[in-house]
């Protein structure tokens, strides 16, 4: 299943791209994109060592270096989206946790990124 319907200027603009950012919380993470997937991995905070890989992702430019990303983890299920600013290094989530659930829960926050490898 794709992430989303596809779109002309839809893409995988982020591929060959790593970042490590971390959340208000002291939540840590690396997040690459690679082949219109993306895996991720906690580094530290109260989810580390939780990973995961293999998502398809839909990235669209909104700026200079500046990018909307979409995925969905179906099989917890997850559906996150993301603004990733890399001129100056914010990244901000909204996500949709457990939807359809009684799990279900939002998430809405905003990160430092600490390290960009293109």
């Amino acid at each position: 299943m794709g992430c989303v319907a596809a779109q002309e200027n839809n893409s995988h603009a982020l591929d060959g791209t790593e970042l490590e950012y971390t959340y208000a919380d002291g939540g840590s993470v690396i997040l690459a994109f690679y082949e219109g997937l993306l895996k991720f991995q906690w580094v530290a905070g109260a989810n580390e060592g939780a990973m995961g890989e293999g998502f398809e992702y839909t990235a669209k430019v909104i700026g200079d270096d500046r990018y909307i990303v979409v995925w969905q983890m179906p099989e917890v299920p997850n559906y996150l989206t993301m603004v990733i600013d890399l001129g100056s290094r914010a990244l901000f989530t909204s996500a949709l946790m457990g939807y359809g659930t009684d799990q279900e829960g939002v998430l809405f926050d905003e990160a430092t990124i600490h390290r960009v490898n293109r």
